[in-house]
C-alpha cells in the first residue's frame, strides 16, 4: 500500500493560471502517518469535508482542529484526513497514508465502504453550520483539487464531497455546491479563462452577435428523426411553422363548431331544446370574423331563443 510521500510536493509544484502558488505547512511525522501503519491502496480521488469546529475557535487559530486531525478521537483513531484547508487557505499536511475520514458509502455503486483506501481526505476548516467559508479559503479549495488532479490522475481523478459520498446522511462540506467546484477546477486545468477573457474584452457587439449566431447554426443530430444534420435555428424555425399550422387547424375546428351551434340554437328545434353546446361555446367566449356571435346576442336580448 503507498504512502503519498510527495504529497506536498506536488502542492507546492502546482501554479495557478495567474501565477500564484498553494501555501503549504508540513506537519512533523505526515510521510510515514496512516491509520494502522496502512497507506492507500491507489489516490483515485479527493474527498472534502468540513471540520464542523465551534466558529469561536477560528477567533484563536487557523486550523484550530489540526490536533484532532493528526490524533483522531475516542471514537476514531487518527489520522483523521491526509491535507485540512486552514481559514488563511494555508494547506496543511497532516498524513500520506490511510486517514478515517470517508466512512461507510459508494459512488454510484462502486468504491463501497472503501473511501479511506482510494480517496485524499481534505478536512476544511468550517463550523458547518452556515456559510463562513473565508475568501481565502473559496479562492484556494478549486486550487487545492487542481493540483491534487494534476499530480494523481488527470481528468478522471474523482472530486466529491463527502455528503454525495456517505451512506450514513452525511451534509459535508455544508454550503458548497459540489458542481461549483468541480467546474472551478475543469476552469483551471482543461479551459482557458483569461484567454476568453481577453477576447471577450476586445470582442466588438457585432463579434459577439456572429459568435452566437454561429453557435445557433451549427449543425446538430437529429435524434431518433431523419438522417442528417440541422442546426438549433432550423428546428426552431420548423417547431415553429409546425405550431402555426395547428393553431390555424384548431381556430377552423371551433369556428365550424359555434356556426352549426349557432344555426341550432336560432333554428325551430334550437328554441325548444338548448342542449349541452351552447353553454360551452358561450364560455369560450369565441369571436368569429363575420361577428355571427354578436347576431347570437341580439337574438338572445329579443328573447327569439
Amino acid at each position: 500500500m503507498p504512502f503519498l510521500t510527495d504529497l506536498a510536493d506536488n502542492l507546492r509544484a502546482y501554479t495557478a493560471p495567474d501565477g500564484s502558488k498553494l501555501t503549504v505547512v508540513e506537519i512533523a511525522g505526515w510521510r510515514a502517518r496512516g491509520y494502522a501503519g496502512w497507506g492507500l491502496t491507489s489516490a483515485d480521488g479527493h474527498m472534502y469535508h468540513h471540520t464542523a469546529t465551534a466558529k469561536q475557535a477560528f477567533n484563536f487559530a487557523d486550523a484550530p482542529t489540526l490536533n484532532l486531525l493528526v490524533n483522531g478521537r475516542a471514537d476514531l483513531p487518527g489520522p483523521l484526513c491526509n491535507i485540512a484547508l486552514g481559514r488563511s487557505g494555508t494547506v496543511y499536511v497532516v498524513a500520506a497514508g490511510w486517514a478515517n475520514h470517508a466512512g461507510p458509502g459508494s459512488i454510484g455503486g462502486g468504491y463501497v465502504n472503501v473511501g479511506n483506501a482510494y480517496f485524499i481526505g481534505n478536512e476544511m476548516e468550517s463550523s458547518g453550520t452556515s456559510n463562513d467559508w473565508t475568501d481565502d479559503q473559496n479562492r484556494v479549495m478549486p486550487h487545492v483539487g487542481a493540483a491534487l488532479e494534476q499530480a494523481y490522475g488527470g481528468p478522471d481523478f474523482i472530486q466529491i464531497g463527502h455528503k454525495e459520498y456517505s451512506s450514513m446522511g452525511k451534509i459535508d462540506p455544508g454550503f458548497k455546491d459540489m458542481d461549483q467546484v468541480r467546474d472551478s477546477i475543469n476552469d483551471l486545468l482543461y479551459n482557458d479563462p483569461k484567454n476568453e477573457g481577453d477576447w471577450l474584452a476586445m470582442a466588438t457587439k457585432e463579434d459577439v452577435k456572429d459568435a452566437v449566431r454561429e453557435v445557433l447554426n451549427e449543425p446538430i443530430k437529429r435524434q431518433g428523426g431523419e438522417k442528417g444534420h440541422t442546426s438549433i435555428i432550423a428546428e426552431t424555425a420548423w417547431k415553429t411553422a409546425r405550431d402555426n399550422r395547428l393553431e390555424s387547424k384548431v381556430n377552423t375546428l371551433q369556428r365550424r363548431v359555434f356556426h352549426l351551434w349557432q344555426d341550432w340554437h336560432l333554428g325551430v328545434a334550437g328554441r325548444v331544446f338548448d342542449g349541452p353546446v351552447g353553454p360551452l361555446v358561450r364560455k369560450l367566449g369565441y369571436k368569429d370574423p363575420d361577428n355571427r356571435a354578436e347576431v347570437f346576442k341580439d337574438a338572445e336580448k329579443k328573447e327569439w331563443a
